[in-house]
């Protein structure tokens, strides 16, 4: 037999047995980007968290109100640049308290809960202020900062709070 182009069988079996074994970990590995702030460091986890509550606290048709970035972002990006050290901490503090009363309810995949199950979290963050005020920090921010992503976009301005952008209209002549 001549050996100069034939692949040996043990050589074969295991590249083989090597490429299965990267197919089979090659799901589990994440290979969506998570945005990096230097203040408000997230991982996987609790970002996916944190998209999935801006989106329930105020659920809205994106495409018909489209924003230059997703709420989370949005988020993120207003904690990261506008937001003193103390409520950075308080709001991923409050963040680890929801992941925790999650987690203890059983309910980890916020998408796919029903409307009154997803009350009866908010609810309960919404209540939350007597008894950790990290929790109720992290709901009120949230929420106030979704509402303000919301009403910030162009459709919205236009068309409900009819908002005219620069120069807006121009009346030259106008008794006074």
């Amino acid at each position: 037999m001549h050996k100069g182009n034939q692949m040996n069988r043990r050589q074969a079996i295991q590249q083989l047995t090597i490429m299965g074994l990267g197919l089979t970990l090659y799901p589990s590995c994440n290979t969506e980007k998570i945005p990096q702030y230097s203040r408000v460091p997230l991982d996987a986890k609790r970002y996916k968290l944190l998209q999935e509550v801006s989106e329930a606290i105020l659920p809205v048709d994106h495409i018909t109100y489209v924003t230059p970035e997703p709420r989370s972002q949005y988020i993120l990006t207003i904690l990261n640049d506008c937001t003193s050290t103390e409520e950075v901490t308080n709001f991923l503090t409050g963040l680890e308290s929801l992941q925790q009363y999650l987690t203890g309810v059983k309910m980890s995949d916020l998408d796919k809960l029903s409307n009154d199950d997803l009350d009866k979290i908010f609810d309960y963050m919404a209540d939350s202020k007597g008894q950790d005020e990290n929790l109720y920090k992290f709901y009120r921010t949230t929420k106030n900062l979704a509402t303000q992503h919301f009403t910030g976009c162009e459709k919205f301005m236009i068309e409900e709070l009819k908002f005219e952008f620069v120069p807006g209209r121009y009346i030259g002549c106008k008794e006074v």
